[in-house]
């Protein structure tokens, strides 16, 4: 949808020499990985993290996912696809049927989020800002926050130009639930450690992975060995402290063991392909599974699994309403999305309506008052953040560069050079924002004009061994910037400077 309008704005201008001059990747190399892209099955295009974690990273990302449409690759054998969700059952009482008339139509229902999402002011497009909470607080707009409960989060640190966050918590009851040392703890009110993932029931929805829908469980390997308390639990007793229909709700959930009970109900009546048909059998195993994934693009035409191949073939209709959920029931190279709220988009970021619906290629803007970008990638040991505080984890987190004990900043041998920079030095990073200090590696896989530094360190408490790492965190001189369109976060707009330390 959109293929040819695309063209005719975009796309004819767009030859490999004209992205040569702006990526110094020469046009031959473009027209070869093109090629490749192009004659290959499978093939599949993917974005994170990075291209769009700038101010033009909504048409970054629509640019690179459009290479799936434009190979077939969206539901195609090897490609992309929807992840599945598993049968779970109901659970013990409809929520629906308890909310009272303040739930209904209380004031509340016209406050803004503290984020201002899906707000004309702020984001209205977006989720979720998780960093755009304690700004907000600290300047009062659209209010300041009384209480903040933080589970399994540690914005305080997480989020860029930290620094902020630290002065709005000065402000706020906060309560923290982390059975492990962190920042937020370190500003915590009150703190209700949960159990540790050995110590707790706990399902694993469905990530990510090849499509057809499965469901973990989480089982404890030892019995709790501290004063915790699953964060379910903590949550349904405190609703059953409340009183009226809301205590009923949670009277009858009765416990978060319950709930998943109620919940491992829905496999009774499918089975999963390891034979786990409820919760004992879920609880043995420890993951229900069905196979296969249960549609196929195939020559231009979706079919359905009917038991024995994908050989039932689905209309458009079907198509729109379970597939390809978008305006037009197609991929859109146009944004239907877009186009329904251009006019706001407009308004807001001075956009041409007209180009906003499609991949454009917009000049983005680095703040920061540096002449080098800060790209902050998170390691697989990162583990969402929970690896930090791991002497094994830091033994080995950056395995290519013989990173020991330590993360190096990787610096590009010319770029070192200019500076009086050698490898092992101690470096200084600069941003508008804030400084920290890291030991450089010289490498010649950087470019010249970026240096890296890995999301992971520069913790200040999140345990003995965590805050012992020489290494400043990268988020103290990231400056915070959220896509106005989609409220992403743009962790790889700040541009730094470096010196020897």
């Amino acid at each position: 949808h959109g293929l040819v309008d695309w063209w005719n704005i975009e796309l004819k201008d767009r030859t490999p020499e004209w992205a040569a001059a702006i990526t110094d990747i020469p046009a031959e190399t473009i027209r070869t990985v093109a090629r490749e892209f192009g004659s290959t099955r499978p093939a599949m295009a993917i974005f994170e993290r990075g291209a769009h974690a700038h101010t033009n990273g909504v048409f970054n990302a629509m640019a690179i996912h459009a290479l799936n449409g434009l190979v077939g690759a969206v539901f195609a054998k090897g490609g992309m696809m929807y992840q599945m969700g598993p049968t779970y059952g109901a659970l013990p009482a409809n929520v629906a049927d308890y909310r009272d008339d303040y739930a209904e139509n209380g004031p509340w229902r016209q406050q803004p989020r503290i984020d201002l999402q899906g707000h004309r002011d702020g984001y209205l497009l977006a989720r979720n800002m998780q960093q755009e909470v304690g700004p907000n607080s600290l300047r009062g707009e659209p209010y300041k926050l009384d209480t903040i409960l933080f589970y399994q989060n540690n914005a305080i640190w997480t989020a860029p130009n930290g620094q902020v966050w630290e002065e709005a918590m000065k402000e706020v009851f906060v309560i923290d639930t982390s059975p492990f040392p962190s920042e937020a703890g370190h500003f915590a009110d009150l703190i209700l450690p949960d159990h540790s993932y050995l110590e707790r029931y706990q399902d694993c929805g469905p990530m990510p992975l090849e499509g057809f829908p499965h469901a973990h469980l989480r089982v404890p390997a030892v019995e709790p060995l501290h004063d915790t308390k699953y964060f379910g639990d903590v949550l349904i007793e405190v609703g059953k402290r409340m009183g009226g229909r809301m205590a009923e709700y949670f009277e009858i959930l009765e416990s978060s063991e319950n709930v998943l009970r109620h919940m491992a109900r829905g496999f009774e009546a499918n089975p999963g392909d390891n034979g786990v048909d409820g919760w004992d059998t879920w609880v043995e195993q420890g993951i229900w599974y069905k196979k296969p994934y249960l549609w196929q693009l195939r020559d231009g035409t979706f079919y359905e699994w009917d038991g024995i191949d994908y050989a039932r073939e689905m209309d458009a209709e079907e198509v729109k309403a379970r597939l390809l959920r978008t305006p037009s029931g197609k991929f859109e190279f146009r944004s239907g999305k877009l186009e329904e709220n251009a006019a706001w988009i407009a308004e807001t970021t001075g956009r041409d309506p007209a180009r906003l619906v499609f991949p454009i290629w917009e000049e983005p803007v680095h703040p920061g008052g540096g002449d080098l970008y800060l790209s902050t990638p998170k390691v697989a040991l990162h583990a969402e953040g929970r690896g930090s505080n791991l002497p094994m984890v830091i033994a080995h987190l950056q395995p290519v560069l013989g990173g020991r004990g330590e993360a190096f900043v990787e610096i590009n041998p010319a770029t070192a050079a200019a500076r009086g920079i050698r490898d092992l030095d101690r470096v200084r990073i600069t941003s508008d924002v804030g400084t920290i200090e890291a030991r450089c590696r010289v490498f010649q896989g950087t470019r010249p004009d970026t240096i890296v530094l890995p999301m992971e360190y520069g913790h200040w408490a999140s345990g003995r061994w965590s805050n012992a790492v020489p290494t400043g965190h990268s988020g103290d001189c990231t400056v915070n910037q959220s896509d106005r369109v989609t409220g992403q976060c743009m962790y790889y707009s700040t541009k730094v400077s470096v010196a020897k330390a």
